[in-house]
């Protein structure tokens, strides 16, 4: 997958698996989260790629706009770079995550 404006994303996704997946975009690009998990639950990400300008995964939970917690979120064999977070929990939080 190359560098687009909008990354995968998962709004309210629930008993997902993401696997073999590479994501790239290029360094110096504000704003590229490689996957965005927003109100998810029962999510596993793994033996993926990523490679971002911004988090290379962020769980988040606007509880106001969705109306559920993200929880149960596996994630395993995750590989990429960052000029920021690899991991981000909570960074656009307005409910539980």
């Amino acid at each position: 997958m190359s560098s687009s404006k909008t990354p995968p994303s998962g709004i309210s996704t629930l008993n997902v698996v993401i696997h073999h997946v590479t994501i790239l975009a290029p360094h110096d690009s504000p704003n590229t989260d490689g996957i965005d998990l927003d109100s998810s639950s029962h999510v596993g990400i793994e033996d993926s790629y990523i490679s971002m300008g911004d988090d290379l995964v962020a769980v988040k939970n606007r509880w106001d706009e969705y109306g559920c917690p993200t929880n149960d979120i596996t994630i395993r064999r995750l590989t990429g770079s960052s000029r920021f977070t690899g991991i981000a929990v909570g960074s656009e939080t307005s409910g539980r995550v």
